[in-house]
């Protein structure tokens, strides 16, 4: 089912989800209310849902779809930076995943993301719809920032984060919950379109005291620092003259993903802190960072990944737990003090 205040824009993802045979639009609605009363009776498979509509938004649709008649949600709507924090909203309260619809979006726009929505439609129906109505109950929880007691010679120099569709709380909850005093960077790639980045980053520091800043060539990083890969380039680390650790782009290109690879960060950091390294891959589809996992693995580095329980899509833990990378699985809401027991 559609919803899309937009008669016309309601029309065009019509025609063009319906020129895929195995995709049939039962219904479309006018604005969140309809798209609620609509989705409880008619219970489609997925919802594309735009979130700024007249009277009842995205947000009220999702509220009540989650409470009422959990169903997987994909967003495409047309928000800028300034609105892009409903996003993540929509996200924390339940939708999967989201699709940026082209500025303007008449039918030649529109066809831009036919690829990526229809993508993302396929994973979302294949989600657990319990997992929908509980998936962000750990992001509703107090953050904890209590100072932590490190020794001197700690067992890893750097964090890694990975994750794609269904991670984001993930990582929100992640970094809200690792210590104040926290002696290592922390670096993140998250699957996201370039313009939510900073957005994303801006969210994380409203609760996190560390700074967290986006990835830029040749900046060093810094211990107690977090880091979003800028998902414009695919990102690696390299090691200078001054034996700082800094950020450079590669041109190179990775079979699973790109913009930004996760094998990609992955790899150089193995290649550069050995068994000082130290991995974790969250919910997403596909296989970005096994190959990654598997040189942390290789240079007997440590590597977590979120269980099937906790993940929205198991994909990228599963595929790197098959070839025999991961070595512990776990929810995600005992990531955050695993990782400080393993530094320790």
């Amino acid at each position: 089912m559609i919803a899309d205040d937009s008669g016309f824009m309601r029309l065009m993802v019509k025609q063009m989800l319906q020129e895929n045979e195995e995709i049939q639009v039962i219904d479309t609605a006018a604005n969140g209310k309809e798209a609620f009363e609509k989705t409880q009776a008619l219970r489609p498979d997925v919802l594309v849902l735009d979130m700024l509509m007249a009277d009842y938004d995205g947000l009220y649709a999702i509220q009540n779809i989650m409470q009422h008649c959990p169903t997987p949600i994909i967003l495409l709507t047309s928000l800028d930076t300034k609105q892009s924090n409903q996003v993540f909203e929509a996200l924390q309260m339940g939708a999967i995943d989201f699709v940026n619809k082209p500025s303007g979006a008449f039918s030649s726009k529109i066809r831009n993301v036919q690829s990526e929505l229809l993508e993302k439609i396929y994973q979302a129906k294949g989600v657990d719809v319990t997992k929908i109505k509980i998936k962000n109950i750990h992001t509703l929880q107090k953050s904890n920032h209590l100072p932590h007691s490190f020794g001197q010679n700690l067992a890893y120099q750097v964090i890694l984060v990975g994750g794609s569709t269904g991670a984001p709380s993930g990582v929100e909850y992640i970094v809200n919950n690792l210590p104040a005093n926290l002696p290592i960077p922390v670096i993140v790639a998250q699957h996201m379109p370039p313009q939510f980045i900073s957005s994303f980053a801006q969210r994380l520091s409203k609760k996190c005291p560390m700074p967290i800043t986006t990835s830029q060539e040749h900046k060093a990083l810094k211990a107690g620092h977090i880091y979003l890969l800028d998902s414009e380039s695919n990102w690696v680390l390299s090691r200078v003259a001054s034996d700082e650790v800094v950020f450079q782009k590669t041109t190179q290109q990775f079979k699973a993903y790109n913009f930004p690879s996760i094998d990609a960060l992955f790899s150089s950091a193995a290649a550069i802190y050995q068994q000082k390294t130290l991995g974790v891959i969250l919910s997403g589809m596909g296989k970005d960072g096994t190959l990654g996992m598997g040189k942390i693995h290789q240079a007997q580095g440590m590597t977590l990944a979120q269980d099937q329980a906790s993940s929205i899509i198991f994909g990228m833990p599963r595929a790197a737990e098959e070839e025999g990378f991961v070595q512990h699985l776990l929810p995600i809401k005992e990531i955050p003090m695993f990782m400080m027991s393993c530094l320790a």
